[in-house]
């Protein structure tokens, strides 16, 4: 799925997401697995909001993703920031060119909008083998309770300065699948409103399938955590977002 003229207004929709807690959270597991400056790569990066935040930590990140016009508006915020980032536009079904990195992330529900268990699998093979020795592999996805009792059948709308928008889930034919249909409307120079729609799917499989396919892969010490606290593993009916991190 590729982010087309949703990105261009992505930033603001999505203003009030916590990336400082992902940041935390990162931070955390480098803290734990002693990692200074390592090479870091972030799978689905988006704007780079949670790349750009990573130089931080490292003068070696890098951001991939699929959408061309995404990584533009990354490429444009690094500049603004006087950061260093590189920039790869690749399908994470089909990563390649990464070896010996200490540490993969992949946030804000990226694995969901892998929809076939196969891609999950092949995706996790990709991983394994862009890691170096010890390398770790973090990610979120989120719970099944919290997709059908709280996304599923539910529609959300906002409005902000210069958009609003209207966001409406679907199931789709498997449980923990979603069909998303967006509709935007986005201020012109004009004063005019922009209508802009966009369809897109995710699937959230269990996270023992998760756990599952990591070990196929051939993962090790792989840990659980909930609510961006990596001590801490009580999955509940109320936990929305499970972080999954695993060592190669």
């Amino acid at each position: 799925m590729t982010y087309q003229n949703f990105a261009y207004f992505y930033d603001e929709l999505m203003s009030h997401a916590p990336y400082n807690n992902w940041l935390k959270f990162t931070e955390d597991i480098m803290n734990k697995n002693e990692l200074v400056n390592p090479r870091i790569v972030d799978l689905g990066c988006g704007t780079g909001e949670i790349t750009l935040g990573l130089t931080n930590y490292s003068n070696d990140v890098v951001g991939v993703d699929y959408s061309q016009e995404m990584l533009s508006v990354a490429k444009n915020k690094a500049a603004d920031q006087g950061k260093d980032i590189k920039l790869i536009h690749q399908d994470i079904r089909e990563l390649e060119g990464f070896t010996e990195t200490n540490l993969i992330v992949s946030y804000c529900d990226v694995i969901n909008y892998l929809t076939e268990a196969s891609d999950v699998e092949k995706v996790f093979n990709l991983v394994y083998h862009s890691l170096a020795n010890n390398g770790i592999f973090a990610f979120d996805i989120h719970s099944q309770d919290y997709v059908l009792q709280h996304l599923i059948n539910h529609t959300f709308a906002d409005v902000s300065e210069n958009t609003a928008y209207i966001w409406e889930c679907h199931p789709g034919d498997e449980i923990g699948a979603m069909e998303h249909e967006m509709t935007f409307f986005v201020k012109t120079s004009t004063g005019m409103y922009r209508k802009i729609t966009e369809d897109h799917k995710q699937q959230v499989f269990s996270h023992t399938f998760y756990l599952d396919a990591l070990k196929k892969s051939g993962f090790r010490q792989i840990k659980i955590s909930v609510n961006y606290d990596l001590e801490n593993e009580e999955i509940t009916e109320e936990t929305d977002r499970i972080f999954i991190t695993a060592k190669k």
